[in-house]
């Protein structure tokens, strides 16, 4: 069984990919998702130094992705007319994507040329965040278009749908 929660609103959310990447990393902020981010980005860098070019300066970029591919746990916004409709499963499994970039300054290189190379790879974060009305409330209200999202809440349900294969 899986269970979503459906919220309705009168404000028409005009950058759907905007607001639930927004979203995303609004409900990546609970504190335990936070310890496996850190954890993980530690574990990288670890291992971006113990490789890295001598006189090479290492750099981090990661981004905080929901990593549901089933469209009954996946963070959707369907917009009809004058009305939108987001959907967010209460389990979410997020993803860290990190891309390592290793910089070589020219007076460093034996070339005299500046060099830099990156890599991107995606990390599974440890557990599934599981999320209620309140936490996703809480979420929208950390930016602008969610605060207005919220502001004109019409309906929030949470419904249960049975996952499992038909006969």
């Amino acid at each position: 069984m899986s269970s979503q929660i459906v919220m309705t609103s009168s404000f028409v959310v005009s950058n759907t990919d905007s607001f639930i990447s927004m979203l995303v990393n609004e409900l990546g902020s609970e504190s335990s998702l936070q310890a496996s981010i850190q954890k993980q980005l530690n574990e990288i860098a670890k291992a971006a130094e113990k490789s890295k070019l001598e006189g090479s300066v290492i750099s981090i970029d990661s981004v905080l992705q929901s990593s549901t591919t089933q469209s009954s746990e996946t963070i959707t916004v369907t917009v009809d007319s004058d009305v939108s409709t987001l959907t967010v499963p209460q389990s979410i499994s997020m993803t860290l994507v990190a891309t390592v970039i290793e910089t070589v300054p020219a007076g460093q290189s034996k070339g005299g040329v500046a060099m830099s190379v990156s890599n991107t790879k995606t990390y599974p974060l440890d557990g599934a965040t599981s999320t209620g009305i309140a936490q996703v409330v809480t979420a929208l209200n950390a930016f602008d278009d969610g605060k207005s999202f919220d502001a004109k809440l019409t309906s929030a349900t949470i419904k249960t749908s049975d996952d499992s294969p038909k006969d």
